[in-house]
């Protein structure tokens, strides 16, 4: 099966990670979880319940040069 190739960006939301670098293999909550633990870097917009996470493309572009992207040519 071909896989869809998408462009790199400057910024992915957590839900574009969690497609991209770990395939659907672990949750929305535990990769959230991550993020607010450090462990992936992070940007937030906004304030209150109505942040909005994103992480750096920088971090996608690592993740794909270590083989853990999918989809990303």
């Amino acid at each position: 099966m071909e896989q869809e190739k998408i462009e790199m960006k400057a910024c992915y939301t957590p839900e574009e990670v969690l497609t991209l670098v770990f395939a659907n293999q672990i949750s929305l909550t535990t990769l959230r979880q991550a993020i607010r633990n450090g462990e992936i870097p992070s940007t937030r917009l906004g304030e209150g319940t109505r942040t909005k996470m994103l992480i750096p493309g920088k971090y996608v572009q690592e993740m794909k040069k270590k083989g853990y992207c999918v989809g990303l040519e």
